[in-house]
């Protein structure tokens, strides 16, 4: 009997062993396709953007399903790692020339992908023989219609150059170095001969140019005009630069079921900071597998889009095109007023010089106050100009007018009134 037992054990355990293989098998089977579908992640694709301004490039990352990865910029410099938190990297190469970049990405599980881009990039300034400046004319304008110039005196200085980066001028007047623009506005207080220098400069090469001002010491009877000039308005800088899109598109073919073609896709290049996006200009265009390519200007200058349209069949295309953006930046100005001097005799006239209008400011005001001065007592001011206003000096009655043609202000104190 116990034979017959142990047997019947034996047979059994065999028994529910097979059906336990049997089982598992089939549960191996079955959960094998879900588990491949849900938990493997599909094979990663590397895709990446690339706009380049001069020697800078900008590379936006589109990869999908890549856990990890690492940029290759070709120009020798140490690999940059992927992030998702900096899908965006820019890279500037030291010097022009021909670059191959590559972006290598991974999933989980360490399958891999690459796509490599040729940059061919030129220099943002293209070297080029500096040319020794030439000062053509430099222009002096002060006060009166000839005759002697009293002081204090406002006279404003013009230069016309060639070749020019930088104007430094000397007013020989003590006051040091003035480093600014081609045009100046400077008051000599003191009568005096002034040896005014002006130098220009382009890299170590230069132009000088000097001009003699004399100013001579005011009447015994004399009044001081002083004019505020307050300008305001809008100044407007325009560029143009040059971006080279490059995009990969992989996936394209439609679903054979459908008769649609596949969406367009969008790419967009972003305006410089500060600039909005005015207009833009196809150059030239190397694309693949692309019928047609649109680009707009959007979201009020701040991008523009490109709209491409895919050839009919292709599962594959590339977008590669240089274009010139012009961007615009307006900037709202209001400068200190400036002040400029002059000495009207008792009577007589003056004619003051006012600083010219801005060529790159729009929406420009301009408003002048005028003063006169005896000695350090204010005997009239007004933002208006004025027009047979009397002026009681030394016990006497005289009437101040002005008349203002463009930038020439002229003021005049006519004779006195005989008392009955």
């Amino acid at each position: 009997m116990a034979g017959k037992e142990s047997k019947s054990a034996s047979w059994l355990k065999a028994l529910l062993g097979a059906i336990a293989g049997l089982f598992s098998g089939a549960l191996v089977m079955y959960l094998s396709p879900l588990v491949d579908k849900v938990v493997k992640p599909p094979r990663p694709i590397a895709n990446f953007a690339v706009e380049y301004e001069g020697l800078t490039v900008r590379f936006t990352n589109r990869s999908t399903s890549a856990a990890q990865g690492y940029w290759d910029f070709g120009d020798g410099t140490p690999l940059e790692f992927l992030t998702a938190e900096q899908p965006v990297v820019t890279h500037t190469y030291r010097k022009p020339g021909s670059y191959t970049a590559r972006l290598v990405v991974s999933n989980i599980l360490g399958e891999q992908d690459e796509r490599s881009v040729t940059l061919e990039l030129s220099s943002e300034e293209r070297p080029r023989t500096v040319e020794k400046p030439s000062i053509l004319t430099l222009q002096v304008r002060g006060p009166s219609r000839g005759g002697p110039v009293y002081a204090p005196a406002t006279f404003q200085f013009e230069a016309i150059a060639d070749n020019a980066a930088q104007f430094v001028w000397d007013f020989g007047d003590g006051q040091g170095l003035h480093i600014g623009e081609a045009t100046v506005v400077r008051t000599f207080e003191n009568p005096g001969t002034y040896r005014v220098r002006l130098c220009a400069f382009n890299g170590k090469e230069k132009d000088e140019e000097e001009k003699l001002i004399r100013v001579e010491s005011p009447p015994a009877v004399a009044l001081r005009v002083q004019v505020l000039v307050a300008d305001s308005g809008v100044f407007v800088e325009t560029r143009r630069r040059e971006v080279v899109v490059s995009q990969l598109f992989e996936g394209l073919k439609a679903d054979p079921r459908s008769k649609k073609a596949p969406a367009n896709p969008e790419v967009s290049v972003s305006a410089a900071p500060g600039f909005v996006i005015t207009a833009v200009e196809r150059l030239e265009h190397r694309n693949e597998n692309l019928d047609k390519v649109e680009w707009k200007i959007i979201r009020e200058g701040q991008q523009i889009k490109g709209v491409c349209t895919f050839r009919k069949g292709a599962d594959r295309a590339v977008l590669q095109e240089k274009l010139v953006v012009v961007e615009q930046r307006r900037e709202r100005k209001q400068p200190e007023p400036t002040v400029v001097t002059g000495v009207l005799p008792v009577p007589g006239v003056v004619t003051l010089t006012l600083p010219p209008v801005p060529d790159d400011w729009t929406e420009f005001k301009r408003s002048v106050t005028v003063q006169v001065f005896d000695g350090e007592k204010l005997l009239w001011q007004g933002e208006t100009l004025p027009s047979g206003q009397p002026l009681p000096l030394a016990g006497r009655s005289y009437t101040l007018s002005a008349s203002q043609l463009k930038d020439r202000l002229t003021l005049q104190l006519s004779s006195p009134l005989t008392r009955p």
